[in-house]
């Protein structure tokens, strides 16, 4: 029996490339895994708003967003969506601090900490609820921001 070299080089192709199609295949692309991602933190926003509260699941699930896009932006090199945050030396000035002040006519109790902000089209999530302290409670968030959006107004 003879073998053909080039039917034996072809067929090898073959069954290397079929043995091997999930990784010839081609990583989404940028703009898809951004779209999932936005769908991903609006999906979020509307999940706490119906709860009313920042819920640990919510928490992680955050979590688990921030990481995703700063592996995004380190893929791409692209920063027209990412999140603020509260930074550790500046808490007072940060875009994601306010404070929840005591109701009017006193009582002594701090206000409750919003548990989502939207800001034109920044949407802020709620970090932890602090102690309240002589009657105020400095609410801190983490923002998420999408330039596009923000561009296309």
């Amino acid at each position: 029996m003879r073998w053909n070299p080039r039917g034996l080089v072809a067929g090898a192709v073959i069954a290397a490339v079929m043995g091997c199609a999930e990784q010839v295949a081609s990583p989404p692309s940028a703009d898809l895994a951004r779209a999932q991602i936005v769908e991903r933190v609006h999906a979020l926003h509307a999940r706490v708003q119906a709860a009313g509260a920042m819920t640990e699941a919510h928490q992680q699930e955050l979590a688990r967003l921030k990481r995703d896009v700063e592996a995004w932006r380190a893929a791409t090199g692209r920063t027209d969506m990412g999140f603020m945050g509260q930074p550790e030396d500046d808490a007072d000035t940060s875009p994601g601090a306010t404070t929840a002040a005591a109701p009017r006519g006193g009582g002594g109790t701090c206000g409750p900490c919003v548990p989502v902000v939207v800001l034109g089209d920044i949407i802020c999530f709620l970090d932890a609820v602090p102690p309240c302290i002589n009657g105020h409670r400095k609410c801190t968030y983490t923002c998420w921001y999408d330039l596009d959006a923000i561009q296309s107004r």
